[in-house]
């Protein structure tokens, strides 16, 4: 999981809550528990945010 004080983790959070109400995770929900899936998540976002940056225009296209 992502260590304690990351840079984005009020950004990951923000991303977490809306995702959380997706059809996309509802449809994970079946295979994978909220813990499961919000490390999977966590980690892609750092990821993500890591590589580039904090641009939403950047991070769609």
């Amino acid at each position: 999981m992502l260590e304690k004080n990351s840079a984005f983790d009020k950004q990951i959070n923000d991303y977490w809550q809306q995702y959380k109400i997706s059809d996309i995770y509802l449809g994970f929900t079946d295979m994978y528990d909220e813990d499961e899936l919000k490390t999977i998540f966590d980690n892609f976002m750092k990821g993500l945010l890591t590589l580039g940056g904090t641009n939403k225009k950047k991070m769609a296209g």
